[in-house]
């Protein structure tokens, strides 16, 4: 810690008298903390969210320009780019500052357990290494430039049913090799000014007083050096709170901390020094912010570069699922018309619904960016095809069916309503809704040059996917969305994005199926088994894999070289020579996996444990290095509550996704 700011925070803290202690430890409205004018402190603001600042809160210290709507967080992920998103976190920053706000409340990088979960979209993985860097490099970019990054939501919120009571009840291996990695990584690696804890209770105890999470090991373990604040209204004591753990109580007016708090301490409940270290924790935030020094807050909103960095990632997240006979990219020299249907073409998503949501200062969609870029080239004729109701109209699809037959090539655009997807409430199933699969059916049978575009931010179920040449996941792709697709259909921009979920054939495949959505209690049933874990070691086949993505060039994987053998507490380096062997340029995801041969306990097929996206030429080749720390052979003992390395043999596993894999090699690693 910074020995001035530690001297400093002292100094104020001797000043204070309980009352202005205690009202450090709590919110005054919706997203301000309490001022004390006699000592120059000024409010600390927060606001959401992780991929655009929302500017709708009515706060009088807050603008209302419309700021920036990048990608949601599950394109954000899907870019598997941690430099991209590392600039997406300082572009959020500068307009986080030009709105005088001073906490951006994100990253979400809870798991995604289950594909029905509401919050799917702005979450970032079913696998903590990719929640891991990517939440790092969001924070590391955000806070370079001035701005406190709020890690959320700590830990095991993984479901919108029973969300502000529910238990996850998490077995000891399962939270540790799943539930936390990715939280510690971002500690450790980031040191994020605040940590949120979650609505839900772990293991029988409100997250918001964990003191085995919030102290233990957030603090304890980790070494955690700021801020944990409560969800909005998810704290639920007062002395079991604070010393839990739990700093700041959002939002404000105070409900259980407050004159609860100081009562508390006149009434010896709790000793005084419990409440001196929030308020220092407290104090340390405000002076990084400049809640002390009348710090001037610097920043632009909505600039041409921002526009342009919405536009790059969102190019940079759109995944190729599907390309038979090279349908795509689309080449507007040999074809006359296209036929656009969907009204996910004309009305485009750009988020879910909820505390992420954005309002755009404008918005892109993809009909209007086709037409704009083929005007004069190509006719571009439009059918909304169906509603946003769960009937079918077949007047609609008829009209849409006239359109196909009569072009060289169909762009069918399915997805969700506004809010279909959403914090506070779960899908209730996982097919497109709205008659969308009945339209899709019906296209396809009409032109066999169909490309199905996806707007959704989850996995959906696609009965018609062998009567469909091509499917393109767009995801939500914020207000630079349209130019985007657009882009990557024409062939102006390769496709690059990779799949940080696996995509089931149905629901009753997914690992959490038999446990979802329980009651008030979630049993976490699958244990460490959640995503590509499970649908390896059971043998089931995706419908997409976990790390899939298609490209419009290829490449080849050289021999691995590296280190044959290692030491435990040692790092192992791994070299691969990757290739551009097609005619464009492009972008390939290098993902390593590594499996344990023999182990004292049951472990994964295999295991992520690093990824690095390299761009290349045609004919141009790259060495792509991998240094894989002691934790990438290690698991979770749970009677020695600790991580074990046990020497053997394990496969280094080197792939385009994890059902990919190009090359293999051998580690020793011995004790």
């Amino acid at each position: 810690m910074d020995t001035n700011i530690e001297s400093r925070v002292e100094e104020i803290l001797t000043k204070l008298t309980l009352k202005e202690k205690v009202s450090l430890l709590s919110g005054i409205d919706g997203w301000l903390t309490a001022a004390i004018e006699r000592l120059g402190i000024t409010s600390l603001i927060m606001t959401d969210g992780p991929h655009g600042v929302r500017t709708d809160h009515g706060s009088p210290a807050r603008m209302t320009s419309p700021a920036t709507a990048f990608p949601t967080g599950v394109s954000i992920a899907s870019t598997w780019n941690p430099m991209l998103v590392e600039r997406v976190g300082a572009a959020l920053a500068e307009e986080t500052q030009a709105l005088g706000c001073d906490v951006l409340l994100g990253p979400c990088v809870n798991i995604i357990r289950h594909p029905l979960a509401g919050r799917n979209f702005e979450a970032y993985s079913e696998d903590p290494f990719v929640a891991g860097k990517t939440g790092t490099a969001w924070v590391k970019g955000l806070q370079g430039k001035g701005v406190g990054a709020s890690l959320k939501h700590y830990a095991c919120n993984n479901q919108e049913y029973e969300r502000f009571r529910g238990n996850s009840v998490v077995d000891e291996r399962a939270l540790r090799e799943i539930y936390l990695p990715h939280f510690e990584m971002v500690v450790k690696e980031a040191q994020p000014w605040t940590v949120m804890c979650a609505y839900n209770r772990v293991n029988g105890v409100y997250a918001s007083e964990d003191y085995y999470l919030l102290t233990e090991i957030l603090r304890g373990e980790w070494g955690f050096e700021g801020a944990v604040i409560s969800d909005w209204g998810a704290n639920h004591t007062t002395v079991e709170s604070i010393e839990g753990g739990l700093d700041l109580e959002m939002p404000g007016p105070a409900k259980y901390y407050g004159g609860l708090l100081v009562d508390a301490v006149n009434i010896y409940q709790i000793e005084e020094e419990s409440v001196n270290n929030a308020v220092r924790r407290m104090l340390r935030l405000l002076i990084k912010a400049g809640r002390l020094d009348g710090k001037e807050r610097a920043g632009s909103v909505n600039t041409p570069e921002h526009q342009a960095l919405a536009r790059e990632l969102a190019e940079d997240a759109i995944t190729l699922l599907k390309n038979e006979e090279s349908l795509l990219p689309l080449n507007p020299g040999s074809i006359k018309t296209i036929a656009v249907i969907g009204p996910n073409a004309a009305e485009l998503q750009i988020s879910g619904g909820g505390s992420a949501r954005v309002k755009p200062p404008y918005l892109v969609s993809p009909l209007d960016a086709l037409r704009s870029k083929l005007d004069g080239k190509v006719e571009v004729l439009y059918a909304r095809g169906c509603g946003y109701e769960e009937d079918v109209h077949q007047e609609q699809i008829d009209e849409a069916l006239g359109l196909a037959k009569r072009a060289d090539a169909v762009l069918l655009f399915a997805g969700m309503p506004e809010n279909f997807e959403t914090e506070g409430r779960d899908r209730p199933h996982m097919q497109l809704p709205g008659g969308r699969d009945e339209l899709i059916r019906q296209a396809a049978a009409a032109n066999r040059n169909i490309v199905v575009v996806l707007n959704c931010g989850a996995p959906v179920e696609m009965p018609w996917i062998d009567e469909v040449k091509a499917v393109v996941q767009m995801y939500y792709p914020g207000m630079e969305g349209g130019n985007a697709i657009a882009n990557i259909l024409l062939g102006e921009v390769n496709p690059s994005g990779k799949l940080t979920v696996t995509y089931p054939t149905k629901l009753e495949d997914t690992p959490a199926y038999l446990n979802y959505p329980g009651g008030r209690d979630v049993i976490y049933g699958e244990e460490i088994f959640t995503g590509y874990r499970y649908y390896d070691k059971k043998g089931v086949e995706p419908l997409f894999p976990f790390g899939h993505g298609l490209s419009y060039t290829t490449f080849e994987y050289c021999e691995i070289q590296g280190q044959e053998k290692g030491k435990v507490g040692e790092s192992v380096r791994i070299d691969i020579e990757i290739r551009n062997t097609g005619d464009c340029p492009g972008k390939e995801v290098v993902q390593l996996y590594v499996r344990d041969l023999e182990s004292s306990l049951p472990r994964p097929v295999k295991e992520l444990k690093g990824f690095q996206k390299v761009s290349l030429n045609p004919g141009e080749s790259t060495t792509v290095s991998f240094e894989l720390n002691e934790r990438a052979f290690a698991f979770y003992h749970p009677d020695k509550r600790a991580w074990v390395v046990e020497p053997g043999a394990f496969d280094v596993l080197i792939g385009s996704s994890s059902k990919d894999i190009r090359r293999k090699a051998m580690v020793i690693i011995e004790g």
